[in-house]
């Protein structure tokens, strides 16, 4: 890592406006691959296997029972459709990394929030709940919108950004997407926290400590409180703080280095541990 690089680094994808196209790419093709998976499990699944079964070719050609070679290759290509298609929940894992990255890229270009973690808070204060308000009103109005919950008091323990206590009654309330909207707000309010622990420990310890977390708490909630699966999901930060801290981590090393990280990030040998690990980690809920 030169110099010149750290004190000027070169932006080689971003936009005339400052915005990085790459990344609104990969955001872009999340929201995609999330909307489909819920039309796909809304209008087209045909109760195939879970994909997360370790034998899900398996029981696929079983149920399907193809009789040709024909409907055999048919059968496979319908089976990877719809694992593709069926995991695409998993896109959320990136806007969580993505907003890790979004945050400390914009701390390290301005080495810290220029007017305080007061104002900072505000900010997004600012920017996170209008959107979420509207998304509220446009439920109360809309004729579209499947209303299956009254509109009860919980209505305003969620417009005031409550998504988990009571965790089984708020959770998915109203609008189940809007559980993400509680994670965020968690993970916003330890950014300093996380900002400061980086600065002390580095970025190497910082996210084996944030791996740590992320592993006992998931193993409290699931072994030992025998909680809710929502906490793991989202409703308790801790149990995703692995890829938010992996953003943050991208994030400071990206205005350290974009050319360098640009590279590292796109390269067919990252694609190719990226798809192994992935499918490693699919195959790993069967045990």
């Amino acid at each position: 890592m030169t110099a010149a690089s750290q004190s000027s680094p070169k932006q080689p994808t971003a936009s005339a406006g400052g915005r990085l196209r790459w990344l609104d790419g990969i955001k872009g093709l999340s929201i995609l691959w999330i909307a489909y998976f819920h039309c796909y499990e809304a209008y087209i699944n045909k109760g195939l296997p879970s994909p997360l079964d370790a034998d899900y070719f398996a029981r696929l050609i079983h149920q399907l029972n193809p009789q040709s070679a024909i409907e055999y290759v048919a059968a496979i290509v319908e089976g990877i459709y719809a694992a593709v298609a069926g995991v695409g929940f998993h896109a959320v894992g990136v806007f969580i990394v993505m907003s890790g990255f979004g945050l400390s890229f914009s701390l390290a270009r301005m080495d810290g929030p220029p007017n305080g973690w007061r104002a900072w808070y505000a900010s997004r204060v600012v920017r996170l709940f209008p959107m979420y308000w509207a998304a509220h009103l446009l439920y109360l109005i809309s004729p579209f919108e499947a209303r299956l919950e009254p509109v009860d008091h919980r209505f305003l323990l969620s417009f005031l950004g409550d998504r988990v206590f009571p965790i089984y009654t708020m959770f998915y309330y109203l609008n189940p997407a809007w559980w993400y909207f509680g994670l965020i707000l968690e993970l916003y309010l330890v950014v300093p926290l996380l900002w400061a622990l980086m600065k002390r420990v580095g970025t190497g310890w910082f996210l084996v400590i944030c791996a740590a977390e992320t592993i006992l708490s998931r193993y409290v909630f699931m072994f030992v409180l025998q909680a809710s699966g929502y906490y793991l999901l989202g409703a308790f930060f801790g149990c995703r703080l692995w890829e938010f801290a992996l953003g943050m981590l991208v994030g400071v090393w990206y205005w350290k280095d974009r050319e360098w990280v640009y590279d590292q990030l796109f390269s067919m040998r990252t694609l190719v541990v990226g798809i192994v690990l992935y499918t490693l980690g699919l195959y790993s809920y069967e045990y």
